[in-house]
């Protein structure tokens, strides 16, 4: 998925730049801290819609009879 994608890129970003991520102020630090924030809104979107599969996954049976 996207999210595995990117954890794998943010991962090597962070390796390369282990020497900048303690300093925001750096161009690589802040493309590191902006990849990291990017990465935790994927994971939390695709937390979601995860949920969001599991409750249509629920309720497709009675979809299907017509009673929703």
């Amino acid at each position: 998925m996207l999210a595995s994608e990117l954890t794998r890129t943010v991962d090597t970003v962070n390796d390369v730049a282990a020497g900048s991520m303690g300093d925001p102020e750096t161009p690589l630090g802040a493309v590191v801290r902006i990849l990291n924030n990017q990465l935790q809104a994927l994971n939390q979107m695709e937390g979601r819609v995860d949920e969001l599969e599991g409750e249509v996954a629920a309720i497709a049976p009675a979809m299907r009879r017509g009673l929703v």
